[in-house]
């Protein structure tokens, strides 16, 4: 078994080269090449928004007769320590002939990434290929997934727009900094005018996101799991999942799928 520190290459940092690598996992997933597990959801019985994920899948790899197996495990800790990620991310890789283990890495870097592009995906598909697209995207939260958002948003969009929101004042002032975005003063002013909104925070109990938004978008993104409750989704005329099959075999609702 191979046992590394996740290391970001250059090739996670482009936004065209991720794009074109979820449009290969799309289609093997359409053709019945990957098969999701249900997704495991553990909060902390001391604070509720502490929490761990797991995530599970087969792929038909080519390498093997039986293909691959995977587990994805995140655990979230809000109140770290500032030089700390809230979140951190352990991947391992079974042969699934033997079911012995072949691969352990940190994948913090590849699973905020992988997050960010999806968005992307989202907008690209839904609202604007990348190109001349100028829209305002209100971002809510101004963690690592949204870094790598507004880093893949910029390369596809150079003519886009941001607006941050966070209730850490300086963390949303290091993020304008480095991606030059405008700072909102709360959860309403990120959304105002915008064409799409981001949600991507640390959120995981009512009132955390406000229920009495405001907002015009075209588009509602859940980047990250939780951020709001399921009645906040009965303001859409539609709501969009990237596997219904797999969201209707969760026993969770579609917003947490």
């Amino acid at each position: 078994m191979t046992l590394w520190v996740d290391r970001c290459t250059p090739e996670l940092e482009d936004a065209h080269w991720m794009l074109a690598q979820m449009e290969v996992l799309l289609e093997v997933q359409r053709k019945g090449g990957i098969q999701l597990g249900e997704e495991g959801y553990l909060t902390h019985p001391k604070d509720g928004f502490d929490r761990a994920i797991t995530m599970s899948a087969w792929v038909d790899h080519p390498t093997t007769s039986s293909g691959v197996l995977g587990a994805k495990w995140v655990s979230s800790r809000v109140a770290n320590l500032p030089d700390l990620p809230r979140g951190r991310s352990i991947t391992m890789l079974n042969d699934g002939s033997t079911g012995l283990p072949v691969l352990c890495f940190d994948g913090t870097d590849l699973s905020n990434a992988r997050t960010a592009i999806f968005a992307c995906a989202a907008i690209a598909r839904l609202i604007s290929p990348w190109g001349r697209w100028g829209g305002t995207v209100g971002l809510l939260g101004a963690g690592r997934v949204h870094e790598w958002q507004a880093i893949y948003m910029h390369q596809l969009w150079p003519g886009i727009h941001l607006t941050v929101f966070d209730p850490d004042t300086k963390r949303a002032a290091e993020f304008a900094k480095l991606f030059g975005a405008d700072i909102a003063l709360n959860w309403q002013e990120a959304i105002e005018g915008a064409d799409v909104v981001s949600c991507a925070t640390a959120g995981a109990e009512p009132g955390w996101v406000p229920d009495d938004l405001v907002f015009t978008a075209d588009m509602w993104i859940n980047t990250s799991l939780r951020d709001v409750e399921s009645h906040f989704f009965s303001r859409f005329p539609l709501v969009v999942v990237d596997d219904l099959e797999l969201a209707m075999q969760q026993r969770t609702p579609f917003h947490r799928a």
